[in-house]
């Protein structure tokens, strides 16, 4: 196995185009789960190791996006003073263990798909956008896509996530089957921004924005709201897990609860 440790990112992204089958980790706290959590199977050919690139490990918020390093860990993140008060601080107490989450970073777990991680409906609900880089330049994908499985091509490496970190208002709501390390049974994300508000689910199911109940949102029908949640949770629903009945009820809860949070003139 050959092993490739870079210090810039200039360094990484031409190893990347040398060696654009390698296996590219982060804070490496996912490599079990892309594996099925079986360390035992085979090795890869290259390992591309990002830790080192300083550039990746950056904070830089503006006015209206901060931009996220691919390497900013969730502990990075809650604790950031250009970040808070904010959304990041609220969802990352539901990521894993203090120990992990200064090695987890919010990049990888939005790449590995990672079941626990609550990056996706946090990020859907930031309007995020990924930034894939290569030696030729760099481009944003919306993470709606990323969600809906594209990933870094050829040559390419995800270099930064860009959110939109000051809504006017943040809701997190989530149940699992335990406090820490365990993937949610239903998890909503909702937002407000100046163009509106963004509701999105991350569980049961792949993570998703919920325009209908946007839309009733927008409305004024809380009842509505909380219909359409309970819905689309429960299409989501799986034989393996809590009944479909259960799922609904609690999605439902979740979006009752966010119209009975709003301060007048939120919407």
């Amino acid at each position: 196995m050959t092993y490739l440790a870079p210090q810039t990112l200039a360094d990484a992204l031409a190893m990347r185009r040398d060696h654009p089958d390698a296996a590219v980790v982060g804070g490496a706290t996912s490599v079990a789960a892309r594996r099925g959590g079986d360390l035992r199977g085979d090795d890869p050919a290259v390992v591309l190791d990002l830790w080192r690139v300083a550039e990746l490990h950056r904070i830089d918020a503006g006015a209206e996006r901060a931009r996220l390093g691919a390497l900013v860990t969730w502990h990075g993140v809650a604790g950031h003073p250009a970040l808070a008060p904010g959304p990041f601080a609220a969802v990352a107490a539901d990521v894993a263990t203090p120990v992990v989450r200064r090695r987890a970073t919010l990049v990888g777990g939005l790449l590995a798909g990672v079941a626990t991680a609550d990056v996706a409906p946090l990020a859907l609900s930031l309007d995020a956008e990924l930034v894939l880089a290569s030696s030729d330049g760099e481009r944003t994908v919306p993470v709606e896509r990323i969600v809906g499985g594209e990933r870094p091509g050829p040559g390419e490496l995800a270099t930064a996530l860009l959110v939109r970190h000051r809504p006017t208002w943040h809701r997190w709501y989530r149940v699992a089957g335990r406090a820490v390390v365990a993937p949610a049974i239903v998890c909503v994300a909702a937002a407000g921004h100046a163009d509106g508000v963004r509701i999105c689910l991350g569980a049961p199911g792949p993570a998703q924005r919920c325009t209908g109940a946007e839309r009733a949102w927008a409305e004024g029908d809380a009842e509505r709201l909380a219909a359409v949640l309970g819905s689309v949770a429960g299409g989501g629903a799986t034989a393996g897990g809590p009944p479909r009945w259960w799922v609904e009820h609690t999605a439902a809860a979740f979006g009752r609860r966010l119209s009975a949070s709003m301060p007048p003139g939120a919407r």
